[in-house]
């Protein structure tokens, strides 16, 4: 398993010696690090992803929402942590709705918040990891089955939960051939299911021929 990637954007020498002092604490697999100004820091994101960004919201060059918002932009599915010097929970709930996952107060920061904020970095890293290895999985399967392969999903439909509409997914080519009028868009309960009949009384006729 790679380290964990972490971007330490504090501008505050004593701040972000004990940042760093708590990051070598945790002793988990972990390379960071450090830049000053926001301008530095989406430099930095443009070339390098990371899996965790440490965000002070009094920066030189930019301060609170701002900071948080060209950060966010550049994240690419990195978990931000805002850190400021004041326990504001207006300017937090304003750091969280620009673009940030949690915030921390200075005043609050221990070793065991930081390993936590690491520990769901790790968790996003790892899901988003799986979810594309399924979906380069899924796609090469899609593409080179020379069968007909559709994915289907119940969605909810109309206002009553218990409504339940076919939607198609995915469907590979040789799926298009078979249905030319299919819509991946929209729903088509009766495009659908005629298909997924005529799949199962193929299924069972040939089940019959076999036990025959």
């Amino acid at each position: 398993m790679s380290a964990l990637r972490v971007l330490l954007v504090e501008d505050n020498l004593p701040d972000a010696y004990l940042l760093r002092s708590c990051l070598d604490e945790i002793h988990a697999d972990i390379c960071y690090e450090q830049v000053s100004l926001v301008s530095r820091a989406c430099q930095t994101l443009a070339r390098t992803g990371f899996d965790l960004i440490l965000l002070d919201l009094g920066l030189p060059d930019a301060t609170g929402v701002e900071a948080v918002e060209r950060v966010s932009h550049l994240a690419a599915g990195a978990i931000i942590v805002v850190l400021t010097g004041r326990e504001d929970q207006l300017t937090a709930a304003h750091a969280l709705r620009a673009g940030g996952h949690d915030f921390l107060p200075k005043s609050s920061l221990t070793v065991v918040n930081l390993a936590a904020a690491l520990d769901t970095a790790k968790m996003r890293r790892d899901n988003q990891r799986d979810a594309a290895r399924d979906a380069r999985l899924l796609a090469s399967l899609l593409s080179n089955d020379p069968d007909g392969l559709l994915v289907i999903a119940l969605r909810p439909r109309g206002q009553r939960p218990r409504e339940l509409g076919l939607r198609c997914l995915l469907a590979n080519a040789e799926a298009r051939a078979l249905l030319p009028e299919l819509d991946t868009t929209t729903e088509c309960d009766d495009l659908l299911g005629g298909a997924l009949r005529r799949l199962f009384e193929l299924s069972r006729d040939a089940a019959h021929t076999v036990q025959h």
